[in-house]
């Protein structure tokens, strides 16, 4: 999963995770990274149209957006 976040924050790809949020609900958001620590890493979220900052270990996933062809 850090190879996928790294590289999409090199390239500011927007790529899907799903995260659990500190209430414990599980949530799917599309994002465009802006940056990253070890803890961190601040995004564009495309769901609320502001920036968020997620912590890592609560990220379950993440993986590139399929876009279908035409």
């Amino acid at each position: 999963m850090d190879g996928i976040l790294k590289r999409a924050a090199e390239t500011k790809q927007k790529i899907q995770i799903i995260y659990m949020d500190r209430n414990q609900r599980i949530t799917q958001r599309f994002v465009t990274i802006r940056s990253m620590d070890d803890i961190n890493i601040d995004c564009y979220c495309h769901l609320k149209k502001q920036r968020r900052i997620f912590k890592k270990e609560n990220i379950l996933s993440a993986s590139d957006i399929i876009r279908k062809r035409a």
